[in-house]
């Protein structure tokens, strides 16, 4: 916690379903919260909190008219309940979903489930990533995260005049990248 934020931290849970969870909005100095979502059994306020104040950061360095948000659900999403989880997580939000965050897809969570948050909304603007069928973009299946993960790479290797032909890269994380 600075001067820059979080300026929200909302946590919510569902003794019905047993969801608890966490919207963090880290900073809407140059625009609206918008950042991941995601699911998974360790999910801390803290853990959140960073993930947004990166959000802040990515937002401002790529010039997007973004502030920094991000938002966690502690709960197994290969877990039976995840549909309904995710359902009563969303609604507990409906008063900062969409008007303050804007919710992205993160680790655990699909196309599908973006299309859950908007028809638990009942607002097309709640979420992006969802289904080409809703008009989405198929990210996993475009590959688009790693194919950004692969320009930036380049980019930086072009910056430190480091040749990409018999580099080595070290990978940290599971996620669809």
């Amino acid at each position: 916690m600075d001067e820059w934020g979080p300026e929200r931290v909302v946590c919510v849970s569902d003794s019905r379903t047993g969801m608890r969870g966490v919207l963090v909005i880290d900073n809407t100095a140059r625009g609206m919260g918008k950042g991941g979502m995601r699911m998974s059994p360790g999910v801390t306020v803290t853990e959140v909190a960073r993930l947004a104040r990166v959000m802040t950061y990515k937002w401002a360095a790529v010039d997007l008219f973004y502030g920094g948000a991000k938002a966690g659900i502690a709960a197994d999403p290969s877990g039976p309940g995840k549909e309904a989880i995710l359902r009563a997580f969303v609604r507990a939000l409906a008063k900062e979903i969409p008007a303050e965050y804007v919710a992205g897809l993160d680790m655990g969570l699909t196309e599908r489930d973006a299309a859950i948050v908007q028809d638990e909304l009942g607002d097309r603007g709640a979420a992006v990533g969802t289904p080409a069928v809703l008009g989405g973009m198929p990210y996993d299946e475009l590959g688009v995260t790693g194919y950004g993960v692969a320009e930036a790479a380049d980019a930086a290797a072009e910056t430190i005049g480091l040749p990409m032909a018999g580099s080595r890269v070290a990978l940290q994380g599971f996620g669809a990248v």
